[in-house]
């Protein structure tokens, strides 16, 4: 066996620290990162494309930019660093931004670069070749369609090129009208192209357009206007032409719009991808009786415009009550189409414990990529609900909602296992209770009578104020908790929502309960009359105080029996 040494020691020092400090800069090595962010991925032989390398995390050396000129030529590089300060925390950022031209059509590929331990990935560009009718013109404007035949409502890009050997000062292309036909502008951009040897300023613009009618759709021809720059420098001369207006005209395209396929069920949907995903704000499985949780699902579409993305049905499953928000929409506009998102906000109200299964959520699209139906799907979601504390469960009798629920399995209280641990801990503290009632009994008994206080009055005034000036206020948050607070303290119950005191009363004022649990969490009610709910609780108020006097109340449900 080998014995404790001092070198030992400092040895198993030494390689901690070694250990420390080789992590450290796997750590640094890690947090190293590189991207390659390009202008377009879709250029024309000859365009000139700006590509951009930021790196983050590390201190750089000089890149080895060479693998890019397999496919492209590098015209020309920048290079530079910036520091962003937020909340005191600086980053730095080392940029490089390259200039290229491809070298031939097709798809061509950005290999990684590798920068500090860093790599980027790699970026496909279309290359497409140019169009040569009017190149030898000094201006001239290009139109182009990504599809020739589509559905209705399906997405078509259409895209001007206006090309320019002038600089110019101000250009213009004039706005058409289609009929029948949503139009959106979603990418614009300004580069250099070289056609025949010659540069040429490029404006490119990317309409989208969403055909609302079939037939064949004809684009008109599109005209455009160009104000040279004051000298009317060309791009190639020291001088070039007058300096007068240059106007020119496009020639005209069409598009076979088809209708829809025959076997269409519920809303139209031509995208190229459509998705579904959803957030909980609680964890499903130990959610509270009457405690409502929120369900945030996402309807993302691309290729589709935001209103054509429809609203999702609310789901339907007893033992729960279900409140829609106002749902949020957007946009995303890229030079590929249209992104759109449908954000729907859902409150669910548990009303009963149990496991219940949330049924599937499903939206059927039309790929447009494949020509077939798909089905976009959120599966089915399993709840387990339990009491809270001291929860009013309502009886068989009293209840007039209490149909079980449908394609679920309920677990009562009395089913559940619960551990010996936790049946000691209930049993000691119900014994420490017992003795503390006893001994405050005792201290009570032995004081002189003239030392107790008189109990306290009722506060059902101070409660019923509290209520009317809550309904007066139209404050249906305070209204809620005042209504928990005196039917707890009328009833004397432990009322934790507003679904167990409506299982326990009348239908009118049960009904006007949900229609104010409604207005809570469905900012869309707006129009709960408050007023009429006190009127409801006043009837029920009278009522109680003349049983108390000595008058019986009527059977809230007479037998068949009674006469």
């Amino acid at each position: 066996m080998t014995g404790f040494t001092t070198d030992n020691y400092f040895s198993g020092i030494m390689r901690v620290l070694l250990l420390f400090l080789f992590s450290g800069f796997g750590l640094y090595a890690e947090a190293a990162e590189l991207q390659a962010n390009v202008t377009r991925q879709q250029i024309t032989l000859g365009d000139h494309l700006q590509i951009n390398f930021q790196l983050r995390g590390a201190t750089p050396q000089e890149p080895d930019f060479s693998p890019l000129q397999q496919d492209f030529e590098i015209l020309s590089m920048a290079s530079g660093s910036r520091v962003i300060s937020i909340n005191r925390d600086t980053d730095r950022y080392y940029e490089w931004q390259l200039t290229l031209t491809p070298k031939h059509t097709g798809t061509l590929t950005l290999p990684p670069i590798e920068v500090a331990g860093a790599r980027s990935e790699a970026v496909e560009i279309q290359v497409d070749a140019p169009q040569v009718n009017d190149t030898e013109a000094d201006t001239f404007l290009q139109v182009s369609l990504n599809k020739s035949r589509v559905y209705v409502q399906e997405e078509v890009l259409l895209t001007l090129k206006l090309y320019s050997k002038v600089q110019w000062r101000n250009k213009a292309i004039a706005s058409f009208d289609l009929p029948d036909t949503l139009v959106k502008a979603v990418a614009e951009n300004e580069y250099v192209s070289n056609l025949n040897g010659t540069p040429h300023l490029v404006y490119e613009l990317t309409l989208a357009l969403y055909p609302q009618k079939s037939g064949t759709l004809t684009l008109p021809a599109l005209q455009y206007d160009i104000e040279p720059s004051r000298r009317g420098r060309s791009m190639f001369s020291d001088f070039y032409g007058t300096g007068e207006r240059l106007h020119g005209i496009s020639e005209t395209l069409s598009i076979q719009v088809d209708p829809t396929p025959g076997d269409l069920q519920g809303p139209w949907l031509p995208a190229r991808k459509v998705t579904l995903s959803e957030h909980f704000s609680h964890d499903r499985k130990s959610l509270k009786a009457g405690e409502p949780i929120t369900r945030r699902i996402t309807l993302r579409a691309e290729g589709l415009s935001e209103t054509q993305l429809p609203e999702l049905p609310l789901p339907e499953l007893e033992g729960f009550n279900f409140y829609r928000d106002q749902a949020q929409i957007r946009e995303e506009p890229q030079a590929e189409g249209v992104i759109s998102e449908r954000v729907e906000t859902i409150a669910m109200v548990p009303t009963r414990e149990g496991r219940f299964i949330l049924p599937a959520v499903e939206v059927r699209w039309w790929n447009t990529e494949t020509g077939q139906f798909e089905i976009a799907r959120l599966e089915e979601k399993t709840l387990q609900v339990s009491l809270p504390a001291n929860y009013a469960v309502p009886t068989q009798a009293d209840s007039f909602n209490s149909a079980p629920v449908a394609n679920s399995s309920v677990a009562t209280t009395s089913e559940l296992n619960i551990p010996r641990w936790l049946q000691f801990s209930q049993a000691l503290t119900a014994a420490l209770l017992l003795l503390f009632i006893g001994l405050w009994w005792r201290e009570r008994r032995d004081k002189p009578s003239a030392a107790i206080k008189p109990q306290a009055p009722s506060n059902d005034q101070t409660l019923w104020r509290q209520l009317k000036q809550a309904s007066a206020n139209n404050d249906l948050v305070s209204l809620r908790e005042c209504l928990l607070a005196w039917f707890n303290h009328t009833e004397k119950n432990h009322y934790h929502s507003l679904e167990a005191i409506a299982q326990q009363s009348e239908p009118e004022l049960a009904a006007a309960l949900r229609e104010l649990d409604k207005a809570l969490f469905s900012p869309e009610q707006t129009d709960f009359n408050s007023g009429a709910l006190l009127q409801k609780i006043q009837l029920r108020r009278i009522a109680r105080r003349d049983n108390s006097a000595g008058h019986k109340l009527p059977d809230l449900y007479p037998s068949k029996d009674a006469p």
